[in-house]
């Protein structure tokens, strides 16, 4: 009985501390504002560099949102979840068909970036993505380095 009750303890315990770190890392995001300081697809640098405004949200009561911009002022909409115990980060494009010509840059480059990514460093102000299973570089090593503004 004593070893059932000690096992139960210690998996809610794991499901505590895996349900913080997600929480833990999606604050992080949620509210800021992070600039690409780096991508690359298959080692070649990719030439724009936007950043990704992330709009305040409660992950656990609705799909977090957010603004890809670039430096011409372009702007396309994402919704965005950080997953597996902060392991992974899912960005999906929601821009709809009602933009500008400005917006147009903006939403191929949220287009393409579309996909799961798994998170292989971050800091409070620095994260590094990394995936080869995005909608405009399948099969390609895409890796993005956000820095907090």
């Amino acid at each position: 009985m004593k070893n059932t009750i000690y096992l139960l303890a210690v998996a809610i315990i794991f499901t505590l501390a895996s349900c913080s770190k997600t929480t833990r890392y999606s604050k992080q995001l949620t509210g800021e504002k992070w600039a690409i300081s780096a991508f690359t697809v298959d080692g070649t640098p990719h030439e724009e560099l936007p950043h990704l405004e992330f709009a305040d949200c409660d992950i656990y009561d609705e799909s977090c949102t957010g603004e890809l911009v670039t430096h011409e002022g372009g702007v396309a909409h994402f919704i965005w979840q950080i997953r597996d115990q902060g392991d992974t980060f899912e960005y999906s494009d929601q821009t709809d068909h009602t933009h500008s010509d400005l917006d147009h840059h903006a939403i191929e480059i949220s287009a393409a970036i579309s996909g799961v990514f798994s998170i292989e460093e971050r800091s409070r102000k620095n994260m590094t993505l990394q995936s080869t299973a995005l909608n405009g570089f399948k099969g390609k090593t895409v890796i993005i380095e956000l820095t907090k503004e």
